[in-house]
């Protein structure tokens, strides 16, 4: 992790399975409490998952206790699972990205299209 803790902003992977990888290595190198920095405000992409045809965005803010209930998901299911795009509970826009097969909310799992759709989707 570049011996910063946090994985650097911008980062890109290129499917789900190397989120995972990156997350995993994230989570047994640092202790951080967030992927990012400590920040006072949601909403600030930090690692784009470059999935076709929609992009993904995890942002900053998400949290160490959800990183692990992803890891937990990825070890029972793998990682190249259908993930849910679902409107967000706040804005309304379709853009909230669920991995969960019961497209339950992960609490601190901060996970977005980088561009809303118009219908729900899998991914």
């Amino acid at each position: 992790m570049h011996g910063a803790g946090v994985i650097p902003k911008g980062t890109r992977v290129a499917s789900k399975s190397a989120l995972a990888d990156l997350l995993a290595r994230w989570y047994r190198e640092t202790t951080e409490e967030t992927i990012g920095p400590d920040v006072t405000f949601g909403g600030q992409e930090w690692v784009c998952v470059d999935l076709q045809p929609h992009p993904v965005k995890l942002n900053a803010d998400t949290s160490r206790e959800a990183v692990r209930a992803y890891l937990d998901d990825v070890a029972d299911g793998g990682a190249e699972v259908p993930w849910h795009v679902v409107a967000n509970e706040r804005s309304g826009r379709v853009n909230r990205v669920l991995y969960r097969a019961d497209r339950t909310a992960a609490r601190g799992w901060y996970c977005y299209l980088v561009r809303e759709v118009a219908e729900p989707c899998e991914l």
